[in-house]
C-alpha cells in the first residue's frame, strides 16, 4: 500500500487559484492572476464595470476580508463558496455570502470615535416666565 504525499501549501494555493479563476469565467467575470508569490490580492475581477480584489484560501479560519472585496474559500473537497464585503459585490455572484465583521479593529476603532464625539448637553435655558425677587 503506497503512502499518499502530503500536498505543499505552495502546490494547494494555486490549484486553489485556478479552480477560483473557472467558476469567476464561468459567471461571467474577466480575471486577472497575481504573478508573485506573496501579494495582498490573489485575484482581479471584473464584471459590468465593476473591479473586485479576491483572496483565495484554502478553509475558512480567524482570517477575514481585510482590504480585498472578496473571500473565495475552497474546502477540501473542492467546493468554492464566496464571502463577500457587501451587498453591491454579492449581486455580481451567482451565489455569496456578505460578511458582517463585527469585532473588527476598524469597526472598534470607529464606534469609540463616535462615542468619544457625543454633543454635549445644552445648558438649560432662563425661564423667561414671571420674576420673583
Amino acid at each position: 500500500m503506497a503512502k499518499q504525499r502530503k500536498e505543499a501549501p505552495g502546490v494547494r494555493g494555486a490549484r486553489n487559484e485556478i479552480i477560483a479563476v473557472l467558476d469567476l469565467l464561468r459567471q461571467g467575470f474577466v480575471v486577472y492572476r497575481n504573478v508573485a508569490a506573496h501579494g495582498l490580492v490573489d485575484l482581479i475581477g471584473i464584471k459590468r464595470g465593476q473591479v473586485v480584489r479576491i483572496q483565495v484560501k484554502a478553509e475558512v479560519g480567524r482570517h477575514g476580508i481585510r482590504q480585498n472585496d472578496v473571500l473565495a474559500v475552497v474546502t477540501h473537497d473542492g467546493l468554492l463558496r464566496y464571502r463577500v464585503r457587501n451587498r453591491k459585490v454579492a449581486r455580481l455572484f451567482e451565489e455569496a455570502r456578505v460578511i458582517r465583521q463585527v469585532n473588527s479593529p476598524a469597526r472598534k476603532k470607529r464606534a469609540g470615535k463616535m462615542r468619544d464625539a457625543t454633543v454635549p448637553a445644552r445648558p438649560k435655558e432662563k425661564s423667561h416666565g414671571s420674576k420673583t425677587k
